[in-house]
């Protein structure tokens, strides 16, 4: 016996496209500051922080591209916001129970309680160690930066995707 998952209708969860555009917005922004204000709260340079993330991706020259690679940086940073958006999108677009949670009154904070940090464990412990080939440490930092992407991630992108 086979069982199949009705596909959502449109009405059920909103325009899909717009809503990933919404959050990933959102993420991207919301995040693009919150890495920036703690960059400098920690005496670094911001402009240096958007040129490690296109250095990461592209190698060491980055760091000598002045604004070019500063501009870079921000669009990789963009690019994995709206990646982790649409991953979230395709979970709400597939499971109900998942869409009912986050359409509920405390859905965007549950949702977004968890989802944030699993983003930052996976970016930390998975994706930048297989560009940087160093694993990934924590710290107390670190674990400042987890507790960020509740409130600078999760948040934003789950109230990004929630349908109007």
């Amino acid at each position: 016996m086979t069982s199949a998952v009705a596909a959502p209708s449109p009405s059920s969860i909103g325009h899909p496209v717009l809503r990933l555009v919404r959050a990933g917005l959102a993420v991207g922004t919301a995040d693009a500051l919150w890495a920036s204000t703690i960059t400098a709260i920690h005496g670094h340079s911001v402009s240096r922080l958007w040129q490690y993330l296109a250095a990461t991706a592209f190698g060491n020259s980055m760091y000598t591209g002045g604004a070019a690679t500063v501009a870079l940086g921000l669009a990789i940073h963009f690019v994995v916001a709206f990646a982790w958006s649409a991953v979230f999108l395709v979970l709400l677009m597939r499971f109900a129970r998942l869409r009912g949670i986050l359409e509920s009154p405390t859905g965007v904070f549950t949702l977004g309680a968890v989802y944030g940090p699993f983003i930052w464990i996976m970016m930390s412990f998975v994706i930048l160690p297989v560009f940087t080939h160093k694993p990934g440490a924590v710290s107390v930092r670190w674990g400042i930066e987890a507790l960020g992407h509740i409130a600078f991630v999760g948040l934003p992108m789950m109230w990004g995707l929630r349908r109007r």
